[in-house]
């Protein structure tokens, strides 16, 4: 009952601000749990078994493993010189030459790295800060 009460407060708002320049076409209120309830009783058909197998069977395929993977090196080696709204516009590449940038940049590694931890091809966490400056390239010393 709380998303119908908000429903119509927002209706009246609009109302207000619009008056007869807006009109509400639809208005259909269902609760959760029905929603849910009914999500839940829908069987699985023998079309969708089939195209989930086919899917599966497509992703474990090299060719398109090797795809995945180079689509995802090409994001991150993208990411490096992309202006990012939390650094303030600045690429990763610029964010690291000031201190406060710096921190937010490692601070945004770690974030990528927590998460990536979970998918199939994880952000080379190690060699995107070799790119960044952050960790000196192999053989090389700091």
């Amino acid at each position: 009952m709380n998303s119908a009460r908000r429903s119509k407060k927002i209706q009246a708002e609009i109302e207000k601000r619009l008056g007869g320049a807006a009109r509400l076409l639809e208005d259909k209120v269902k609760p959760l749990a029905d929603m849910l309830k009914e999500a839940g009783k829908l069987p699985r058909t023998r079309e969708d078994r089939k195209a989930e197998r086919a899917d599966k069977e497509l992703r474990e395929r090299p060719e398109v493993q090797e795809a995945i993977r180079k689509m995802a090196e090409a994001h991150w080696e993208g990411w490096l010189d992309g202006k990012l709204p939390i650094l303030g516009g600045k690429t990763p590449r610029q964010a690291v030459r000031d201190p406060d940038g710096r921190e937010m940049v490692e601070a945004l590694l770690l974030d990528i790295e927590r998460m990536e931890r979970r998918t199939q091809f994880p952000a080379d966490i190690p060699l995107l800060r070799r790119r960044l400056g952050l960790t000196p390239e192999p053989g090389e010393e700091r």
